[in-house]
């Protein structure tokens, strides 16, 4: 099962990082075009799937009648609890799990459909991104994630975090490692993404 964390497009409240150059309309909706193409990511690898959405779990219309999936509203606390809340309540209906977030725009099926295979031979499995984070992480091992705050200590949106998250998961079990992405989180990130991303140019390259 692949489940996707991910924000309601609001402008001002999401891709702080690019307010400066675009706006906070701008960036909200670099915001949702990353979401519009993650959920259609998700959709065209035909796996089961969850929408961990903020707010009150209602997508916005026009992402609504492109999502066939369920919705469900995150928990709160922190992204290390939401995150683990969220890979909790995947286990509860299966029994390998893949959790991503919305900011990567060269996630694919094939890259969901690998994590998962990994996951039969390894407890855990990490997508690493470029700046030290991670765009994916999976489980087979539902135990793990009951009520043992293994994220808590997690510095999420750091350079730190991949590190921090691969050494708690190595003391709980086997790990494997997927190839690297990277996540659209700055101006260079989407200068970088109209280059080397079929469609993005048009939508947001400067006139």
């Amino acid at each position: 099962m692949i489940g996707v964390m991910s924000r309601r497009p609001e402008p001002g409240r999401v891709k702080t990082r690019l307010i400066p150059a675009l706006g906070p309309e701008g960036a909200c909706r670099v915001h949702e075009h990353l979401l519009d193409e993650t959920l259609a990511v998700v959709r065209d690898s035909q796996l089961p799937a969850r929408l961990f959405f903020t707010g009150n779990g209602e997508l916005p219309r026009r992402l609504a009648g492109q999502w066939a999936g369920r919705v469900l509203a995150q928990s709160s606390g922190g992204l290390g609890q939401r995150m683990e809340a969220a890979l909790m309540r995947m286990h509860e209906q299966a029994g390998r799990v893949v959790l991503v977030g919305s900011d990567c725009p060269v996630l694919t099926p094939a890259y969901l459909h690998r994590a998962l295979e990994l996951l039969e031979d390894h407890d855990f499995v990490l997508g690493p991104a470029e700046d030290g984070g991670y765009v994916l992480i999976g489980s087979r091992k539902a135990s793990f994630w009951s009520g043992s705050g293994a994220l808590d200590g997690v510095e999420m949106g750091t350079g730190r975090a991949l590190a921090q998250t691969r050494a708690v998961l190595e003391r709980a079990g086997s790990l494997a490692l997927l190839p690297r992405l990277w996540d659209l989180d700055e101006p260079r990130d989407l200068e970088r993404a109209c280059r080397e991303v079929r469609g993005w140019s048009h939508l947001f390259a400067p006139a």
